[in-house]
């Protein structure tokens, strides 16, 4: 009886430090942007060998204000230690000028669900001086008929 009990807290801390070496993560190259660039957005996972993590799949858009423009292939490393760790990485942009709140993101092995780290991303806008160059009317196209190659021509 002593015995079974040893072997059932051994398999119980077995099972505990197995999932206890599950960590996850999540990182962006750029902290502010301009509306229209772009950065890499990484979720990371440390995991032991053998064991499967579902990463969350974006089809257009990773949050409000935040658009997937690529995702790039997964890429995996072996650790001294035997873990392995996974990094899932994509490129995404915004079109319109904001603070980006990102939530932690699921990543799970079908009976746990791990949740990374918040982030944010400040999207500006383009500052437009229209003191330095002066805004002009376009240039009317000739009426009369057919195009002219003189009319685009540089005076």
């Amino acid at each position: 009886m002593k015995k079974l009990f040893i072997s059932l807290i051994a398999l119980l801390f077995g099972v505990l430090t197995l999932y206890a070496q599950i960590t996850v993560s999540a990182s962006i190259d750029s902290v502010q942007l301009f509306i229209g660039q772009q950065t890499k957005l990484s979720l990371q996972a440390t995991q032991p060998q053998g064991h499967i993590l579902q990463f969350p799949h974006f089809s257009d858009s990773v949050v409000t204000n935040l658009e997937l423009v690529s995702t790039l292939p997964s890429d995996t490393l072996q650790l001294d230690n035997g873990l392995l760790q996974v990094t899932n990485s994509y490129i995404v942009t915004s079109f319109d000028s904001a603070l980006v709140f990102m939530p932690g993101f699921e990543i799970t092995d079908g009976v746990d669900t791990y949740i990374t780290n918040p982030l944010s991303l400040k999207i500006h806008d383009m500052p437009i001086d229209t003191t330095q160059q002066a805004i002009t009317d376009i240039k009317m196209m000739n009426m009369k008929g057919g195009f002219v190659l003189s009319d685009y021509e540089e005076q």
